[in-house]
C-alpha cells in the first residue's frame, strides 16, 4: 500500500487520538523511514541508537588456536 496515503492517514489519526487524550509530546521509537515522519509530522531525531553487529564463529577461541589434526 506504499504510496497510497495509508501510512499518512494512520499516523495522523494516531497522533490526533493521542493529542486528544492529553499527550503534548510523543516519542516515536525505532523509526525506519525517518524522512516520512519528518515530512508528515515534523518529527526530528532525538536520541539515536546504533546497532553494531559482529560475525560470530561457531568454534570456540581455544578450538581455533589449536593446530588441526591430520588424518
Amino acid at each position: 500500500m506504499q504510496g497510497h496515503g495509508l501510512g499518512r492517514a494512520l499516523l495522523c489519526a494516531t497522533l490526533a487520538a493521542m493529542a486528544s487524550t492529553g499527550y503534548r509530546q510523543i516519542e516515536i521509537s525505532w523509526v525506519g523511514p525517518q524522512a516520512f515522519y519528518t515530512r508528515i509530522a515534523g518529527a526530528r531525531p532525538g536520541r539515536i541508537c546504533l546497532l553494531y553487529r559482529k560475525p560470530v564463529s561457531l568454534a570456540s577461541p581455544i578450538e581455533r588456536d589449536l593446530p588441526q589434526r591430520q588424518p
